[in-house]
């Protein structure tokens, strides 16, 4: 079962305000992510690979 991360974890964790991180996703840009309903959440795993291919 995948991890799932709400907005305000992947927030703390890549150093980015909540809105800039919603910024991010009307912008296209950032990691990916999945509505469940009208939640946002994040894979843990999506993260990860997105923080590696943003750090080359």
């Amino acid at each position: 079962m995948p991890i799932f991360l709400t907005e305000k974890d992947v927030a703390e964790q890549i150093k980015v305000s909540l809105a800039y991180l919603r910024r991010w996703r009307l912008l296209q840009r950032g990691p990916r992510f999945i509505k469940v309903g009208a939640l946002v959440r994040y894979r843990a795993e999506d993260l990860e690979q997105w923080l590696e291919t943003s750090r080359s």
